[in-house]
């Protein structure tokens, strides 16, 4: 789903570049929320064209579908923010959150299709947008006092 004044192909050169730095330099947890992302992209852009899933029938078809994208995007986010020590993964999680939430307030209080489509280009620009932040800052965050230090590699701790 494009915006009209937005071309699709300026989409999918931002989202294709960022997974190409994303697979250079990036953790596992960026590699798979990357993938997650990406497989979303590729089924949305291939499922319906703009507003064509849009059907005259209560719940649309295309609400269902992006319903069904997100949540598994929602799942690998929170699975990667399990025990993650820098923050980009919560604001991953945070953006793949919005995202399920339009669709959700969409289906229950009659979100209009282009509110719809607006705030899914959004939300997904931003979720790649944190992605490449959390690729190129290397600063982790600090540790509570109570746990325990993090053993040293080759080196025995007492």
């Amino acid at each position: 789903m494009h915006l009209f004044t937005i071309p699709p192909w300026i989409n999918y050169s931002y989202f294709a570049a960022a997974a190409l730095i994303i697979l250079w330099r990036g953790d596992g947890r960026a590699r798979a929320i990357c993938a997650g992302v990406g497989v979303s992209i590729a089924a949305s852009a291939y499922a319906c064209r703009t507003w064509s899933c849009w059907g005259a029938g209560s719940p649309p078809l295309m609400v269902w579908r992006g319903l069904s994208e997100d949540v598994p995007v929602l799942m690998i986010c929170l699975a990667c923010a399990w025990r993650a020590e820098r923050y980009w993964v919560l604001w991953a999680s945070s953006f793949a959150l919005l995202s399920l939430v339009t669709d959700l307030l969409t289906l229950t209080l009659g979100v209009t299709p282009w509110a719809n489509g607006s705030a899914s280009i959004v939300w997904t620009q931003g979720l790649t947008t944190t992605l490449l932040v959390g690729v190129w800052s290397g600063r982790p965050r600090a540790r509570p006092a109570s746990a325990p230090p993090i053993a040293s590699r080759g080196r025995a701790t007492s």
